[in-house]
């Protein structure tokens, strides 16, 4: 609601995709890169902050959407209200594979780190941004197969971890690529990756505070993968699916881009031009313990897909669990019934399903993607967990109808 525009008569890129981004006549309706741009803030002075922007074309020799750079925008705010733009450069001329920025403080805390691949390569480059405005290359890594690619990295999310020993990065082929961090040299080292499901529409990403547990969303997919668990397939959990309409126009709710608060719970953007994000309360705790709430807060407006990309609040000191909002539902998780829960899923034999207490379920039935009933049990209401068995079963995906007096409720249950 505090939000103060740049003076029309300065411009911050001049292509035609940022020209025809929010056209007053409709246009064309192209879109900027997802996590295209990146605000931070000036170490020696407050009022200066510095924007790292994408600049993003359309590639004749690889027929595909790139960055053509890395411009540096110097904003200052001299009397705390109207921006001004003080200097403008473009500081990376390459072909880069568009998006994912993000940036972290380095282990001298006088400098940000921030990492491109250039387009169609296996390549990764870590450049530094001092508090003088200098942008500099310090490390390069070349690992794999070609990965910075427009059908690979898409919109997923990248991040650096809490304590700055993690860069991780969301994309679609190849999933989670995560790689050990160096804070002194900004090295890049053991690189591996991290499969789920549903990773073909890789999206947001985001370590929990402490660092054990990442968060992602795939579409309309929540998973929690723990980072301290050596069982790669049960490490990651299902934590739901998520799309309603808006109460307040019918548009699709799903899941996007997540953010660390100053408070210490993570943000989920809605993914779509809606007015809705969700909140993981406890993002420190294990599967459900943390109190993920779907919808838990309506902002005064749309949003455009995701928040902004501000991932450094509190920089220095790290978030703050006791911070609380004048936003209702964001100042404390609401007492709420644990949700019904298969775990793990995907599975590759034994999962479990938990119920809430007081439940009136009588009747499990496992159904195949033909709805032919491929298990079944009578359920108790004193039953909480129950035992799903996929050893039996083929690969595949099938559908846990819950029957109760008045109806089912669905689950969907993933064997591998």
């Amino acid at each position: 609601r505090d939000q103060v525009n740049i003076p029309e008569n300065q411009t911050l890129l001049d292509d035609w995709i940022s020209d025809t981004y929010c056209p007053n006549d409709g246009g064309n309706g192209a879109y900027i890169g997802y996590s295209g741009n990146v605000l931070l803030p000036n170490f020696l002075v407050d009022s200066i902050f510095y924007l790292l922007q994408s600049s993003v074309d359309i590639s004749e020799e690889f027929e595909a959407v790139v960055s053509t750079g890395i411009h540096l925008h110097t904003v200052s705010y001299p009397d705390g209200n109207v921006p001004l733009l003080l200097n403008q450069e473009k500081v990376i001329d390459a072909v880069l594979a568009p998006g994912h920025l993000t940036a972290g403080l380095n282990e001298a805390q006088n400098a940000w780190w921030f990492i491109v691949a250039p387009y169609n390569t296996n390549t990764y480059q870590t450049y530094s941004l001092d508090s003088l405005g200098q942008v500099t290359l310090v490390q390069e890594i070349t690992v794999g197969g070609a990965i910075a690619t427009t059908s690979n990295w898409d919109i997923g999310q990248a991040v650096f971890s809490p304590d700055m020993s993690l860069w991780a990065n969301n994309t679609e082929q190849n999933g989670i690529l995560l790689f050990d961090f160096d804070n002194t040299t900004g090295e890049l080292s053991n690189y591996r990756e991290i499969h789920y499901p549903n990773m073909d529409l890789a999206t947001g990403l985001c370590f929990s505070p402490s660092g054990r547990f990442l968060y992602t969303t795939s579409g309309d997919y929540l998973y929690q993968i723990d980072l301290h668990s050596t069982d790669t397939l049960g490490r990651v959990y299902d934590l739901g699916f998520e799309r309603f309409p808006s109460p307040t126009d019918g548009w699709p709710v799903g899941l996007g881009y997540m953010f660390t608060g100053p408070d210490c719970r993570i943000y989920v953007s809605p993914g779509t031009s809606s007015d809705f994000l969700h909140v993981i309360f406890a993002p420190d705790l294990l599967q459900e313990d943390c109190q993920f709430v779907s919808g838990a807060i309506q902002s005064p407006t749309n949003l455009a897909f995701n928040l902004p990309n501000l991932p450094n609040y509190r920089y220095l000191t790290g978030c703050d669990p006791t911070i609380g909002w004048d936003i209702p539902v964001s100042t404390e998780a609401p007492e709420v019934e644990k949700p019904i829960r298969i775990f793990p899923n995907p599975s590759t034999g034994q999962s479990q399903l938990t119920l809430p207490s007081g439940h009136s379920y009588t009747d499990l039935q496992v159904l195949d993607i033909n709805g032919r009933v491929v298990q079944q049990q009578v359920i108790s209401t004193t039953e909480h967990m129950l035992t799903l068995d996929a050893v039996a079963l083929p690969v595949g995906t099938y559908v846990v109808r819950l029957q109760y007096a008045g109806g089912a409720d669905f689950l969907r249950w993933v064997v591998q």
